[in-house]
């Protein structure tokens, strides 16, 4: 049987090397040490390794990988060798990262590098975690197979609760040879027939039944527990964990398998922590896994029928009879889809028509056309599952659309994928078939009609289904459970409440049960977000007077900014008031001129722009009468200077009340004081706010960068300090090989003929990490079997080397059969001291290539104003992004005949930074990153372009205002456009412009070839 396999992989080849050099030290006699230098390369060998059947014990993956994270290819090979154990190297910026993925990955450890001295730092940590891999059961289930008609409702059954608790099977149709033989053996019995690896047999089992012969337990170990936890879906995994990680004895109840209706999903997409989504099958697994671990015990097959008190105890009852007891207890048994109501629909249940995901009939679907009724994002999801295999996908909506009750991001994907056809306003009125489903009647906007269908999927609306908790638990009138606040009718407790406090949170009708999940009366099912965007601009021109007439108080009465004034205030604004009429197209304010007058729109239409690089840009429009604008802030007088921040357009020949900004600000201080010193402490907060949040940013993206550099640096570093602790103790050893070969009586005719075959050796090709290991396995069997001792650490330095079987041969012929451990002993000394001496030279040369990029980038001991070759400030910032960049592709187009240009050369290399960045979050990991520069008549053109979403027509205009983004808080640099606007347009005299569409984003920065 062939070793188990170490594997190991970092995109830095001296990282790479160092980390199997130490791997082959220790554990090369009793494991096979594999090393790949990228994640697919990776994977590729894994793959390889699970078709030859061979075992992996170790998995250890460098984290910031070019092509693949460390974690991504960690989530995958999860799939080829379960067991394997997870180990992520990181540099120390990179904790947060690892503490992430333990999450994700359900990470055994992190190891930060440099790890030497590796006694240290290194073993102690792979011992453990090969200790825990050969204690662990890794015996792969025997072949489950199941015999069963295909449109049975119970064949169906079995297989779906096969599927959802994760146990392997082969599906055997009745009429097939395999399955005749299996039928003939067992008897002919009634089917669905089970026959499991040992060829015990069971003829159309129970769940109960079926559940013990796949070894999940279907009764708890004890009478009492301190927690029962009631249903195994999210909320009640979740429930389960908590309790058992808190040390409370804890049982969880489910009646059919782990996950609920969101273990039916295929892919939850807007789920926190798995940006790339994560199955319901695998959220599910993880949950239950980590339930277990905890200690807590999880039941299958458990119907839960009734719940009592019994003194300080509460027992759940199941259908079989059994009771079980606990301090307390929670009902997270969610929520069951509600049946259609159609004509022959219920007949046809698990033979063509299907509540939920019903993933077990999945692949069954291929080529055919299938509906799906619902309009919620279990539906959706379903539909875009099924589009990979299904001829077509029918999304039948009762409503105009799916907005209202479907997430944005699968209304996208939705109407990405052109065999799924959304049918809105749609209804089934009936279902028809022999044995299974073979006709829908739906009535549409077009009437009703007939289609042939086989498979229809619902996802409609939601039932609690807790009758069995009748005159114990309160619900409300659709069956949820009232918990918490909702007991509480004008401070009163719920009726019959025994103890002397209020009802917790979650917290029934009787104490210490509680309610978690969608089945609690009035649950949310997520949580939305806004944020905001301030504004900023420069000035228009000025502004052209109106026609000017006196106000009444009628005028203005209706208008909801004065609904609320009485009699005498509204006099006083007539009396300082008037009336202006302006024709279509007139300026009424513009921005960047003093504030005089506040506007309040009597009738018409007006337009409110701000001027961003010399263009108007419209923020919004309205021709409600009431809309305001001009100088809204004169309410704070002289703190701060009163000019206008946009600019008033008349769209169409419009009224508006004007009133003296001098007047609005009296009045506003006067006649609501408590709301002006509110007003006057929120601008005045939030404009400190925004300047220390600025500083934090701009610190912040300053760290961002540190941290980058030092990541790129701890690298070479790593690699250097391991090769350099290396060397000293390879050269005294290949002295002492030296004297060994003298002493075993090696001339120096023969010792000439050794260093001449060690010169000449070729050097190694390329191959696949697998085709190195086998390498490295031919040559330590060759030389075992002449007697060499520790062969196995010797070899992979050999075949590094270019050293092979028949160059091991030759130098059996040159020194003899006594001398040849010794002469194989010095061989591999030597080319490994070549080896770490190459290492440390490559490692240096990468730390002082990288300084040089980080002082170039921060332009240290160089003048503020000076003229550069732009090309260098971009090839540093690029190098002090590296960490960023990731998997984007960077092409770079430099015009050789472009001059040195007279910049502030550090403020530019925040520009670069920030328009990079900002290309980087737009093609989200992925694309081509181009950055050109060329000459345009007396500016010198920077042009950085990316194949990213592209910015949304509505906020090109934008891009460059103060504060305005599209991010989420705490993405970007915090460098603001606005502040590359600046730097640019006023720091340099330059310019700088945008051009948008999808797939190309280009921002061109102009820089002037002359001084100003």
């Amino acid at each position: 049987m062939s070793k188990p396999v170490l594997l190991t992989v970092d995109d830095d080849p001296g990282v790479s090397r160092a980390v199997a050099r130490d791997l082959r030290r220790r554990y090369a006699e009793t494991y096979r040490v594999v090393r790949a230098e990228s994640g697919p390369q990776a994977l590729d060998s894994l793959r390889e390794l699970r078709l030859r059947g061979d075992d992996t014990a170790l998995l250890l993956a460098d984290h910031r990988m070019p092509e693949m994270t460390g974690v991504e290819f960690l989530e995958q090979a999860m799939d080829l060798f379960p067991y394997a154990r997870r180990v992520l190297l990181t540099a120390y910026a990179d904790t947060d990262a690892a503490i992430r993925a333990i999450n994700v990955v359900d990470l055994d450890h992190y190891m930060l590098k440099p790890w030497n001295p590796p006694d240290e730092k290194f073993y102690p940590v792979i011992d453990s975690q090969l200790e825990a891999w050969l204690r662990t059961e890794r015996a792969t289930p025997g072949e489950l197979r199941v015999v069963g008609h295909r449109w049975s409702n119970r064949s169906y059954q079995v297989r779906d609760f096969l599927a959802r608790n994760q146990v392997p099977y082969t599906w055997l149709l009745d009429t097939a040879p395999e399955a005749a033989e299996l039928l003939k053996a067992a008897g002919d019995p009634e089917l669905p027939l089970i026959v499991t690896a040992d060829g015990t047999t069971l003829s159309a089992p129970t769940d109960a039944e079926l559940a013990a012969a796949v070894g999940l337990s279907t009764s708890p170990e004890a009478d009492f527990y301190d927690l029962i936890v009631v249903g195994g879906g999210p909320a009640g995994l979740g429930a389960a964990v908590y309790g058992a990680s808190e040390g409370l004895r804890t049982v969880l109840i489910e009646r059919h398998a782990s996950g609920g209706q969101a273990g039916q999903s295929s892919r939850i997409e807007n789920y926190l922590g798995f940006p790339d989504g994560v199955s319901g099958a695998q959220l599910a697994d993880r949950a239950r896994r980590q339930a277990e671990r905890f200690g807590a015990e999880l039941i299958t097959t458990g119907k839960v029928t009734g719940l009592e008190t019994r003194g300080q105890a509460r027992v759940v009852r199941q259908a079989d009879g059994t009771e079980i007891a606990a301090h307390a207890v929670i009902l997270a048994t969610g929520v069951s889809y509600r049946r259609l109501d159609a004509t022959g629909l219920d007949d046809l249940v698990g033979v063509g028509v299907y509540y939920g995901a019903a993933m077990a009939e999945t692949s069954s679907c291929a080529d055919e056309e299938v509906y799906v009724v619902g309009g919620a994002n279990s539906a959706g999801q379903a539909a875009v599952n099924l589009s990979r295999v299904a001829k077509r996908v029918h999304v039948l909506v009762r409503a105009d659309g799916l907005e209202r009750s479907m997430s944005h991001y699968l209304i996208q994907q939705i109407a990405d994928i052109p065999n799924i056809e959304v049918h809105t306003r749609t209804t089934i009125i009936s279902g028809e078939g022999t044995d299974h489903l073979e006709r829908l009647t739906l009535a549409g906007p077009g009437g009703e009609r007939i289609v042939d269908a086989h498979w229809l999927f619902v996802f409609i609306g939601a039932e609690p289904r807790t009758e069995w908790l009748e005159g114990v638990i309160e619900r409300d009138q659709r069956g949820y459970i009232l918990t918490g606040p909702d007991l509480v009718a004008d401070g009163r407790r719920p009726p019959g409440w025994p103890v002397h406090r209020q009802p917790y949170h979650l917290e029934t009708n009787v104490p210490g049960v509680f309610a978690a999940g969608d089945v609690r009366a009035d649950s949310m099912k997520r949580v939305a977000s806004a944020v905001g965007d301030g504004s900023h601009g420069r000035r228009p021109r000025p502004p052209l007077p109106g026609a000017i007439m006196m106000v009444t108080p009628e005028d203005l009465r209706p208008l909801f900014l004065f609904e609320h004034l009485d009699d005498e205030q509204l006099e006083w604004l007539c009396t300082y008031g008037s009336v202006r009429t302006y024709a279509e197209g007139d300026i009424i304010c513009a921005q960047g001129d003093p504030a005089e007058f506040l506007f309040v729109l009597l009738e018409g239409e007006v337009s409110l722009s701000q001027l961003v690089q010399e263009h108007h840009a419209e923020l919004t429009r309205g021709s409600q009468p009431g809309v305001y604008g001009g100088a809204v802030m004169a309410y704070l007088d002289d703190q701060i200077e009163q000019k206008y921040g946009h600019t008033l357009r008349a769209t169409r020949p419009t009224r508006m009340f004007t009133l003296p900004a001098r007047k609005f600000g009296k009045a506003v201080r006067k006649w609501f004081p408590m709301a002006t010193h509110l007003l006057e402490g929120i601008f005045f907060g939030m404009s400190n706010a925004r300047r220390i949040v600025d500083q934090r940013e701009r610190l912040t993206a300053l760290g961002t960068i540190t941290a980058g550099l030092t990541h790129e640096l701890n690298n070479p570093a790593a690699a250097a300090s391991r090769a350099s602790a290396e060397l000293g103790d390879r050269l005294v050893s290949s002295q002492k090989r030296l004297a060994e070969l003298a002493a075993a009586g090696v001339d120096c005719e023969r010792l000439g003929k050794l260093v001449h075959l060690r010169e000449t050796l070729p050097q190694a090709r390329p191959r696949t990490p697998l085709e190195i290991s086998d390498a490295e396995d031919e040559l330590g069997d060759w030389l075992e079997d002449h007697d060499v001792d520790g062969a196995w650490e010797l070899a992979p330095g050999l075949v590094a080397g270019g050293l092979g079987v028949p160059d091991a041969e030759e130098v059996a012929a040159v020194a003899g059969d006594r001398q040849l451990p010794a002469a194989i002993r010095w061989l591999a000394e030597i080319i490994e001291v070549g080896q770490l001496q190459a290492e440390i030279s490559d490692a240096t040369s990468r730390i002082t290539a990288l300084l040089d990029s980080a002082r170039q980038y921060s332009q240290l001991d160089r003048a503020p104003y000076q003229r550069v070759d732009l090309r260098q400030l971009l090839d540093s910032t690029l190098t002090m992004l590296k960490r960023k960049i990731g998997n984007v592709q960077v092409v770079t187009s430099y015009d050789p005949g472009l001059p040195e240009v007279p910049v502030y050369a550090a403020e530019l290399n925040q520009v670069w930074t920030n328009l990079i960045v900002n290309a980087l979050y737009a093609m989200n990991g992925k694309g081509t990153l181009t950055i050109t520069t060329a000459r345009e008549n007396d500016h010198a053109l920077v042009e950085i372009a990316d194949t990213g979403v592209g910015i949304p027509e509505e906020n090109l205009a934008r891009v460059f205002t103060p504060f305005f983004t599209t991010k989420p808080v705490g993405q970007g640099t915090g460098l603001g456009l606005d502040i590359s606007w600046r730097i640019v347009v006023d720091r340099h005299n330059g310019d700088i412009r945008v051009e948008s569409q999808p797939g190309d984003t280009r921002f061109q920065v102009l820089l002037p070839l002359t001084e100003a």
